[in-house]
């Protein structure tokens, strides 16, 4: 296993709480100083999210024809 992936696998996506269909606490709020809940995050969170950022934008890209330049047209 790379690095990357083992970093990207030390972030532990949190339950998203669900009200009348909206969101609460949804994972984009998690930023790089502060959590969904507002506090301050440790380096060694705020590095695991960005990894898995990384490793799924990088998953979105292979999986994507706009990106690869493959038109259905």
């Amino acid at each position: 296993m790379s690095y990357m992936k083992k970093r990207a696998n030390a972030w532990v996506e949190e339950e998203v709480l669900i009200y009348g269909g909206i969101p609460m606490n949804p994972s984009y709020l998690d930023g790089t100083v502060t959590d969904r809940h507002g506090k301050t995050m440790t380096f060694k969170k705020q590095s695991a999210l960005e990894y898995y950022r990384r490793e799924q934008r990088a998953e979105w890209r292979l999986n994507n024809n706009n990106i690869k330049g493959v038109s259905d047209v």
